[in-house]
């Protein structure tokens, strides 16, 4: 089993082999005072080389979590999950679990140690982040294996328990700085996580060894509640008004949820106790805001790249022939869908909003929130109410945005252009090194715009006036193949959006024009360029097209 794992897998050790010697010799040959960012002078290498360090780290324990997936894709079963083929080996269940955990937790072990001494984390610290490391390889061993029925859903459950973890990993930390923290010790944090890992190992032994008895011919029993229970939440005995209901509730019954889901997760697990932990901390109070209201404009980024292909949970960008055949035409299609996104947007941003206004009232030190309320009511007055609930209904819009901008990539049925549109996210944590470079205290592009911020403001102005012409251009020509009663529509909905948005661009810039050293008339007309791309246009009348041609082809 150890000799599969290394052969299967041969080519990502070397590959984590190779970042972690390069991190070492690299961090080895570094001088002490790049290192320690000693002085203004070394501080963008220093932020530089931390973000590099961050990136090469996170690859390695990414390629550590991919080597012991120990996964295969069974087609009888049409699902990725524990290979049935070591079923007949001459091994006890216990064993085949065993050996791969056991492995995997040494391994990120193993990482983890190396890396501490890498990165800046205090070394008092090392032995709790090995154990969230090691709790974490295990849990995610026991999701891949246990929840094959779910598919891509894993990747977010995933997704969201390394978010909880990144949260808690910060908890013994708050309780080292603040005198007021009334969270758990460390040591407690520590025996809960070993426990948790026992009950995933458990829970993992139990699941393989029912499924080896049953010769894998049956599903688990787990799965099958999972789906009785979704079939219960979203089940439906009424008749549709329409054809374009019944659509409706199908989009949202099986993808439509999630964002709002994944948003209500994150403020009742991770967001509501570390509000409650930090309460008698004023300073924490701001930057558990920001990452509310942050939240669901965030998580529609991934949820998006799902949500516009025809099938979330499928790999295959052809339409379904279940949907395929359904008597709606494509543009209903596209359209039903943009609804179904609009709810999800709507909902989740009634989650969050919710949450705040118990939070704020009721647990919340709002100390720190003072001087901002009162330096914003002394620059707009009684508009600040008003700017506020514009820039709510203006994150409700970029998350609705975030959601449908990408219809007409996903509906094509394009793997290729599909794959492109994903390379930004990926690339993303690359393009972050440069622009810390170019954007650091002493850099010259910062000199320059310290020295004239009007050539940058005109700059900007001129770029978004190209791509203001760009995507009118392409509107003409995506939104000529649509029915005028569906142009009709959209245009009434996008132009009151985008009042809206230049109201509020309008309000900002009534307060800020006093304040700023800038050039007041070049700043209104880049606030008021800007929000005429909040809402989509252009692109979203190519996905009827697009999706026509993968619908009949």
């Amino acid at each position: 089993m150890i000799w599969e794992i290394w052969a299967r897998n041969r080519g990502l050790v070397w590959l984590v082999i190779g970042i972690t010697l390069f991190a070492c010799l690299f961090n080895l040959v570094l001088p002490e005072s790049i290192r320690t960012a000693e002085g203004n002078r070394t501080f963008d290498a220093h932020a530089a080389i931390t973000l590099l360090n961050f990136q090469l780290a996170t690859a390695s324990v990414l390629l550590i979590l991919a080597i012991f997936s120990c996964t295969e894709f069974n087609s009888r079963k049409g699902s990725t999950g524990f290979p049935d083929r070591l079923f007949t080996l001459p091994v006890r269940s216990l064993q085949l679990v065993a050996v791969p955990i056991v492995l995997g937790v040494a391994a990120i072990e193993l990482i983890c140690a190396v890396w501490v001494k890498l990165v800046f984390i205090p070394g008092d610290l090392a032995k709790w982040f090995a154990v969230l490391s090691g709790t974490y390889m295990v849990l995610y061993q026991t999701i891949l294996w246990t929840l094959p029925g779910l598919r891509a859903l894993r990747m977010i459950v995933l997704g969201l328990m390394a978010n909880i973890f990144i949260f808690i990993s910060y908890l013994p930390r708050f309780s080292i700085n603040s005198r007021n923290f009334t969270g758990l010790s460390e040591r407690a944090l520590i025996v809960g996580f070993v426990g948790l890992a026992l009950i995933g190992f458990l829970v993992a032994w139990i699941y393989i060894a029912r499924g080896r008895s049953s010769a894998g011919s049956s599903r688990a029993s787990l799965t099958v509640l999972l789906e009785r229970l979704g079939d219960r939440l979203h089940g439906r005995d009424k008749v549709f008004s329409s054809a374009g209901a019944a659509q409706l509730w199908f989009e949202w019954r099986r993808y439509g949820f999630l964002l709002p889901v994944l948003v209500g997760v994150l403020c009742l697990v991770v967001i509501a106790p570390l509000s409650w932990s930090l309460r008698n901390e004023p300073a924490a109070t701001l930057r558990i805001l920001i990452t509310a209201l942050a939240m669901p404009v965030i998580l529609a980024l991934p949820v998006g790249k799902g949500f516009s292909k025809p099938d979330f949970w499928s790999k295959d960008l052809s339409l379904p022939a279940f949907v395929a055949v359904r008597p709606l035409a494509t543009e209903e299609m596209v359209v039903i869908k943009m609804e179904a996104a609009a709810l999800s947007a709507g909902i989740s941003w009634m989650l969050v909003l919710a949450f705040v206004s118990l939070w704020l009232p009721l647990w919340a030190n709002i100390d720190s929130l003072k001087p901002i309320r009162l330096a914003a009511m002394r620059i707009y007055g009684q508009s600040v109410y008003v700017i506020a609930a514009l820039c709510i209904l203006a994150a409700v819009f970029l998350t609705w945005r975030f959601l449908v901008s990408g219809l007409w990539i996903g509906l094509s049925g394009n793997r290729k252009l599909f794959a492109a549109s994903a390379l930004p996210y990926g690339l993303t944590p690359l393009v972050l090194l440069p622009v810390v470079l170019l954007f650091g205290p002493n850099s010259a592009l910062r000199v320059w715009i310290h020295d004239d911020p009007d050539r940058l403001l005109s700059l900007l102005e001129w770029i978004a006036i190209v791509a203001l012409i760009a995507k009118c251009s392409l509107a003409a020509l995506s939104w000529g193949r649509i029915s005028p009663q569906r142009v009709r529509q959209y245009w009434l909905i996008w132009l009151g959006s985008t009042i809206c948005l230049i109201a509020l661009a309008m309000l900002v810039w009534s307060g800020v024009r006093n304040v700023l050293p800038l050039d007041v008339y070049r700043l209104r007309n880049v606030l008021i360029l800007g929000a005429l791309f909040v809402m989509p246009f252009a692109r979203l009348g190519l996905a009827p097209s697009f999706l026509a041609k993968n619908r009949h082809r």
